[in-house]
Protein backbone atom coordinates (compact mmCIF):
# COMPACT_ATOMS: atom_id res chain seq x y z
CA UNK A 1 0.00 0.00 0.00
CA UNK A 2 0.88 3.65 -0.21
CA UNK A 3 1.04 6.12 2.64
CA UNK A 4 1.03 9.84 1.91
CA UNK A 5 2.60 12.54 4.06
CA UNK A 6 1.60 16.12 3.32
CA UNK A 7 2.11 19.42 5.14
CA UNK A 8 4.71 17.92 7.46
CA UNK A 9 8.27 18.18 8.66
CA UNK A 10 10.12 15.02 7.65
CA UNK A 11 13.83 15.72 7.88
CA UNK A 12 15.66 13.74 5.21
CA UNK A 13 12.60 13.58 2.96
CA UNK A 14 10.31 10.70 2.16
CA UNK A 15 11.64 9.55 -1.21
CA UNK A 16 12.32 5.84 -1.44
CA UNK A 17 11.23 5.25 2.14
CA UNK A 18 9.36 2.01 2.70
CA UNK A 19 8.18 0.09 5.73
CA UNK A 20 6.08 -2.98 6.40
CA UNK A 21 5.82 -3.56 2.66
CA UNK A 22 4.29 -0.12 2.08
CA UNK A 23 5.68 2.82 0.15
CA UNK A 24 5.69 6.30 1.64
CA UNK A 25 5.02 9.10 -0.82
CA UNK A 26 4.85 12.85 -0.62
CA UNK A 27 2.87 15.14 -2.84
CA UNK A 28 2.54 18.45 -1.04
CA UNK A 29 4.56 20.65 1.32
CA UNK A 30 6.94 18.25 3.01
CA UNK A 31 9.90 20.03 4.54
CA UNK A 32 13.00 17.88 4.25
CA UNK A 33 15.56 20.27 5.74
CA UNK A 34 16.31 21.28 9.33
CA UNK A 35 13.07 22.90 10.55
CA UNK A 36 14.97 25.11 13.02
CA UNK A 37 13.25 24.08 16.24
CA UNK A 38 14.11 26.18 19.30
CA UNK A 39 15.58 23.31 21.37
CA UNK A 40 14.33 19.87 20.29
CA UNK A 41 16.43 17.91 22.78
CA UNK A 42 15.96 20.31 25.69
CA UNK A 43 18.33 21.58 28.33
CA UNK A 44 19.50 18.06 29.15
CA UNK A 45 20.35 17.36 25.46
CA UNK A 46 18.22 14.23 25.52
CA UNK A 47 15.35 14.08 23.04
CA UNK A 48 13.86 11.13 24.95
CA UNK A 49 13.10 13.27 28.01
CA UNK A 50 10.25 15.23 26.50
CA UNK A 51 9.46 17.43 29.51
CA UNK A 52 12.12 19.99 28.49
CA UNK A 53 12.05 19.70 24.68
CA UNK A 54 11.00 22.83 22.77
CA UNK A 55 9.64 22.22 19.27
CA UNK A 56 8.59 25.82 18.71
CA UNK A 57 10.02 27.37 15.55
CA UNK A 58 12.86 29.86 15.43
CA UNK A 59 12.38 33.03 13.39
CA UNK A 60 14.62 31.57 10.64
CA UNK A 61 12.57 28.39 10.25
CA UNK A 62 11.59 27.44 6.69
CA UNK A 63 8.42 25.92 8.19
CA UNK A 64 6.92 29.35 8.95
CA UNK A 65 3.90 30.05 6.72
CA UNK A 66 4.67 26.94 4.66
CA UNK A 67 1.53 24.97 5.49
CA UNK A 68 -1.80 24.75 3.71
CA UNK A 69 -4.70 26.41 5.53
CA UNK A 70 -7.14 24.15 3.66
CA UNK A 71 -5.50 21.15 5.34
CA UNK A 72 -6.36 22.27 8.88
CA UNK A 73 -8.83 19.99 10.64
CA UNK A 74 -12.37 21.11 11.40
CA UNK A 75 -13.17 21.88 15.06
CA UNK A 76 -15.82 19.14 15.38
CA UNK A 77 -15.24 18.89 19.14
CA UNK A 78 -15.53 22.65 19.65
CA UNK A 79 -12.25 22.77 21.56
CA UNK A 80 -12.53 26.53 22.06
CA UNK A 81 -16.13 26.22 23.29
CA UNK A 82 -17.51 28.95 21.03
CA UNK A 83 -20.34 26.75 19.64
CA UNK A 84 -18.80 26.88 16.14
CA UNK A 85 -18.04 23.34 15.00
CA UNK A 86 -17.61 24.29 11.35
CA UNK A 87 -14.47 26.43 11.86
CA UNK A 88 -10.96 25.00 11.72
CA UNK A 89 -9.23 24.15 14.99
CA UNK A 90 -8.34 27.64 16.28
CA UNK A 91 -5.17 26.92 18.24
CA UNK A 92 -1.99 24.91 18.13
CA UNK A 93 -0.50 22.33 20.48
CA UNK A 94 0.42 24.87 23.18
CA UNK A 95 -2.76 26.95 22.90
CA UNK A 96 -1.60 29.80 20.67
CA UNK A 97 -3.56 30.93 17.62
CA UNK A 98 -3.18 28.27 14.89
CA UNK A 99 -2.61 30.87 12.19
CA UNK A 100 -0.70 34.00 13.23
CA UNK A 101 0.14 35.25 9.77
CA UNK A 102 -1.35 34.52 6.35
CA UNK A 103 -0.64 30.78 6.26
CA UNK A 104 -0.38 28.08 8.88
CA UNK A 105 3.11 26.88 9.80
CA UNK A 106 4.27 23.32 9.37
CA UNK A 107 4.53 21.54 12.70
CA UNK A 108 2.39 21.44 15.80
CA UNK A 109 3.38 24.85 17.20
CA UNK A 110 2.71 28.07 15.31
CA UNK A 111 5.59 30.56 15.25
CA UNK A 112 4.94 33.68 17.31
CA UNK A 113 7.72 36.21 17.89
CA UNK A 114 6.02 37.35 21.11
CA UNK A 115 5.80 33.88 22.67
CA UNK A 116 9.13 33.55 24.41
CA UNK A 117 8.42 30.66 26.76
CA UNK A 118 6.57 28.32 24.40
CA UNK A 119 3.33 28.38 26.38
CA UNK A 120 0.02 30.11 25.87
CA UNK A 121 -1.15 32.72 26.35
CA UNK A 122 1.47 35.34 25.64
CA UNK A 123 1.89 36.88 29.08
CA UNK A 124 4.17 38.70 31.54
CA UNK A 125 6.67 35.82 31.52
CA UNK A 126 7.18 36.37 27.78
CA UNK A 127 7.66 40.10 28.39
CA UNK A 128 10.28 39.48 31.07
CA UNK A 129 12.20 37.01 28.90
CA UNK A 130 12.11 39.40 25.94
CA UNK A 131 13.38 42.31 28.04
CA UNK A 132 16.16 40.11 29.42
CA UNK A 133 17.17 39.10 25.86
CA UNK A 134 16.95 42.72 24.69
CA UNK A 135 19.22 43.87 27.51
CA UNK A 136 21.72 41.14 26.62
CA UNK A 137 21.52 42.06 22.90
CA UNK A 138 20.40 38.54 22.05
CA UNK A 139 19.64 38.29 18.28
CA UNK A 140 16.28 36.69 19.15
CA UNK A 141 15.14 40.09 20.44
CA UNK A 142 15.84 41.82 17.12
CA UNK A 143 12.22 41.56 16.01
CA UNK A 144 12.39 44.08 13.18
CA UNK A 145 15.51 42.50 11.68
CA UNK A 146 17.48 45.75 11.69
CA UNK A 147 20.51 44.10 13.24
CA UNK A 148 22.01 44.52 16.64
CA UNK A 149 21.94 46.30 18.95
CA UNK A 150 18.34 45.75 19.96
CA UNK A 151 16.66 49.14 19.90
CA UNK A 152 13.47 50.93 20.88
CA UNK A 153 11.77 49.81 17.65
CA UNK A 154 12.22 46.16 18.66
CA UNK A 155 10.78 46.84 22.11
CA UNK A 156 7.86 48.77 20.62
CA UNK A 157 7.10 46.00 18.14
CA UNK A 158 7.18 43.41 20.91
CA UNK A 159 4.93 45.38 23.25
CA UNK A 160 2.44 46.17 20.45
CA UNK A 161 2.31 42.49 19.53
CA UNK A 162 1.69 41.45 23.11
CA UNK A 163 -0.93 44.16 23.64
CA UNK A 164 -2.79 43.23 20.45
CA UNK A 165 -3.01 39.58 21.47
CA UNK A 166 -1.57 38.71 18.03
CA UNK A 167 -0.77 35.11 18.93
CA UNK A 168 -3.57 34.37 21.37
CA UNK A 169 -6.61 32.57 19.99
CA UNK A 170 -9.76 34.65 19.59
Amino acid sequence: GFFAINDSIFQGGVNDFSFFGGQLTSSNRVLDVDPQFADPDGADNDILTSDDNDFSLLAISPAIDDGDNAGLPVDHLDVDRDADTSETVPFDLVGLARITNLDVDLGAIEYCPYNYDGTAPVDMFDVLRFLNDAEANDPAADLNGSGLPVDQLDVTEFMNGVESGACNPN
